[in-house]
């Protein structure tokens, strides 16, 4: 007997259980060692509250509720830890606390107005997930996750209903992965921060089947960085990816059969990067992409509807591309580059009046505008050197102003080519500097 008690000593095997069938119910474990694991099951039993605190190694926490206004703390300082919750009622608080070595985390929740934490720090191999559509889906919960300091750190939530908040941050962390997914509900919030980051970044807010939503990404100082918002089958939504000081980058926001849409991406200091939005099958859509101080940067821009206005900026850079296509009516484009060289722009926009605004500064620019509709108007002007135009506009009530301006070489050449194919169209065309200007201006 003494052995045997002496041998359970050692190993710290300790299995705590409480279940609990009435209202205002309390389970408080404390443990500290190795090898420990913590059980708590507490069975419609209203304004309950669980604590489990763990110090050790290779430690288990679960715990169940089923009722309402329950409460559960969970924190674990040590090595390979894990911890679970279940919470079925409305109103209940989850929170989960992990200092240590690959530690993971995972929250379910189902109902209403429930608020979820999980909290990671300087830990390897770290995950957290919270799922808020557990039993069935549910409004007005919210989710939060943070991850600091972490080797391996990936955080994903899940909501499913109306009036959700979920926020993701992660700070100093290596290959980090981020993932907000909301489902099937209106007036919901999606966010994630990262920064400070090594080794890989990736952010991804996903809204499916909702309306009047916000969704936003934000990476700060990170390498290797992706950042998506996709936002489908819903319409008054807004879709937002700021990239600051990150390396091999892309930014992207899809917005796909809504109405009344916008999506903006702003990327500051970055190189190599991309930017992209995509909206279609809506219309009244804005879409925005700004690029800042960097290099080897492109931005494209796709709408497919009505009412859409695209800009795309892009300042202080190299090596820039920027490209627009709208299908529609009434659209607006325009793009604009500057103190930079080896610029391309083009914008091709198909419907009825539309207009195109593109503006390039620096040297090697060209540009290229095709327009397919009905009052159409588009206005060009380059600076710079080695200039290239080329203009088409196929339809009625086409207007068209080509200004370059500038001294040329490498093979001498600024070029500007003007067709326009149809009635009442209207072009002019200023060319000034040195080499081989060449205007070729086509009317029928």
């Amino acid at each position: 007997m003494r052995a045997h008690k002496s041998a359970l000593s050692i190993a710290i095997l300790v299995a705590i259980s409480g279940s609990a069938f009435a209202d205002q119910s309390t389970a408080n474990v404390n443990q500290n060692g190795a090898f420990n694991k913590a059980d708590s099951v507490q069975v419609s039993a209203t304004r309950s509250s669980v604590g489990i605190e763990q110090v050790g190694q290779r430690n288990d926490a679960k715990a169940n509720q089923t009722a309402n206004d329950s409460v559960l703390n969970i924190g674990q300082k040590g090595n390979a830890n894990s911890a679970g919750s279940n919470q079925k009622g409305g109103y209940n608080n989850s929170s989960i606390t992990q200092t240590g070595d690959a530690q993971t985390a995972q929250i379910n929740q189902g109902s209403q107005r429930n608020n979820a934490s999980i909290g990671q720090t300087w830990n390897t191999n770290t995950g957290a997930k919270i799922d808020q559509g557990y039993t069935y889906s549910g409004n007005y919960n919210n989710a939060s996750a943070v991850q600091q300091g972490n080797l391996g750190a990936t955080a994903s939530i899940t909501q499913w209903g109306n009036g959700d908040t979920a926020s993701t941050k992660q700070v100093g962390n290596s290959n980090t992965a981020a993932t907000v997914t909301q489902r099937d509900g209106s007036a919901n919030n999606g966010s994630i921060v990262q920064s400070f980051n090594r080794n890989g970044t990736q952010a991804l807010v996903s809204q499916r089947d909702a309306n009047n939503g916000k969704a936003s990404v934000a990476q700060v100082s990170s390498s290797n960085s992706k950042a998506s918002v996709d936002q489908s089958w819903g319409s008054n939504n807004a879709g937002s990816v700021n990239q600051n000081g990150v390396a091999g980058t892309s930014g992207s926001v899809t917005q796909t059969r809504g109405d009344h849409n916008q999506g903006n991406v702003a990327q500051n200091d970055v190189r190599n990067s991309g930017a992209a939005i995509s909206q279609s099958y809506g219309d009244h859509n804005v879409a925005n992409a700004s690029q800042t101080y960097g290099y080897e940067q492109k931005a494209a821009i796709a709408q497919t509807g009505n009412f859409n206005a695209a800009t795309t900026v892009q300042y202080a850079g190299n090596d820039m591309t920027a490209s627009v296509s709208q299908k529609g009516k009434d659209n607006t484009a325009n793009v604009s580059q500057t103190w930079s060289n080896e610029l391309t722009a083009s914008v091709q926009q198909t419907g009825d009046r539309n207009s195109a605004y593109a503006t390039q500064r620096g040297y090697r620019l060209e540009a290229d505008i095709t327009q397919t509709g009905n009052g159409n108007k588009a206005n060009s002007a380059q600076t710079g050197a080695f200039n290239e135009e080329t203009l088409l506009q196929k339809g009625d009530y086409n207007n068209a102003y080509i200004s370059q301006s500038g001294v040329g070489t490498s093979s001498q050449a600024n070029i500007v080519a003007v067709n326009q194919l149809s009635n009442n169209n209207v072009a002019n065309v200023v060319q000034t500097g040195n080499a081989g200007n060449i205007a070729n201006v086509t009317q029928r």
